[in-house]
């Protein structure tokens, strides 16, 4: 039995000292995977970590009997492992995107989402914009505001590339007022 079989069997009984070793061995091929990947906010101490559990996960699951390298399979189980990590950070990042509603489906009621999902504060601070909103509109702007909020797609008077446009302006103007005022300390309902 050679030393890194040794190592390998220490490892996979819990051995903490021998696990170090390992990782120790491996950390230029652990080094190498962790460049090709990136995930927000995690450190090279946190890449460690996972590393680490991977190797100990290796030992566990290594078989020296199928004639086989320990470092071919820990680069394939590294690899895999840090894959999975970068696919579940991802996906992590796409669960607010997926409990985005629409300001105009909420304001017209076409939308309830459950108390769970709703931020009332939040969504009182949207809907403490919209007198403000309305005041700046031109009449072509406010035709198609209140045919959005009423749920129709075209607006009387309007052709469809009118109310188009005019639809994108309300947004642009929304999104301006609620840049300049929603967080600013008036933001509250008559808060001047």
């Amino acid at each position: 039995m050679t030393t890194e079989q040794q190592l390998i069997a220490a490892a996979a009984a819990n051995d903490s000292e021998a696990l170090e070793a390992l990782f120790n061995q491996y950390l230029p091929l652990i080094n190498k995977v962790i460049r090709r990947f990136y995930i927000r906010h995690y450190e090279l101490e946190d890449w460690y970590q996972e590393a680490r559990l991977c190797c100990f996960q290796t030992c566990q699951h290594f078989d020296a009997s199928r004639d086989s390298k320990f470092g071919a399979f820990f680069k394939l189980c590294w690899q895999n492992y840090a894959t999975g990590l970068v696919r579940r950070h991802l996906a992590a990042k796409r669960i607010g995107e997926t409990q985005n509603i629409s300001l105009e489906e909420s304001v017209s009621g076409g939308f309830m989402p459950s108390q769970a999902m709703m931020d009332t504060t939040t969504l009182d601070m949207y809907l403490c914009q919209l007198p403000g909103l309305f005041e700046t509109l031109t009449p072509p702007e406010k035709a198609a505001w209140q045919r959005m909020v009423s749920g129709d797609h075209l607006s009387e008077g309007l052709t469809e590339y009118q109310f188009r446009r005019a639809r994108t302006s309300c947004r642009k103007k929304f999104a301006g007022l609620l840049d300049t005022n929603l967080f600013s300390d008036q933001w509250r309902c008559g808060g001047h």
